[in-house]
């Protein structure tokens, strides 16, 4: 299980990891930030998926405030938003998976530019949706998942 406390991520079962961190951060070492950098990719190897996210995220604010995207109007990123899931919804139909691949990396891109812009975490959004959908009952219909509230009222 992995929790996010804003810039840390711990993990159980990574003790052993984590001491020696924080034997290396109290130490007096020249080679600290070598060995700093050895621990975090031994732990980025065992947390996968997760701390890849998150780095791409951090790489993609600071690619955005670079180019001062961060401060501009939100209703432009909500306009390339459209964009990139025509060109998403295009590469699906036409059955070209490189365009799909590249379109769905677009607009999650464009996403975590919005919430930057909006003064999100994209983890948090994403959070808060699972913690919405997770216990909710329905049924599929037309090929689309319908919730039990929506085929009731």
């Amino acid at each position: 299980m992995i929790e996010n406390t804003k810039h840390v991520y711990v993990t159980t079962g990574l003790v052993d990891d984590i001491d020696e961190i924080l034997m290396l951060v109290a130490s007096r070492s020249v080679d600290r930030s070598v060995s700093l950098r050895r621990i975090f990719d031994k732990l980025s190897g065992r947390l996968g998926p997760q701390v890849q996210l998150y780095n791409l995220t951090e790489n993609i604010q600071m690619w955005s405030e670079a180019r001062r995207l961060d401060k501009q109007d939100p209703t432009k990123q909500l306009i390339k938003m459209q964009e990139e899931l025509g060109e998403l919804a295009q590469g699906y139909l036409k059955e070209k998976p490189a365009q799909v691949i590249d379109s769905l990396g677009d607009l999650l891109v464009v996403i975590t530019i919005f919430c930057q812009q909006e003064d999100l975490e994209l983890a948090e959004v994403l959070q808060e949706a699972w913690n919405q959908i997770k216990d909710r009952h329905g049924k599929i219909v037309d090929g689309t998942y319908v919730k039990d509230s929506d085929l009731n009222g």
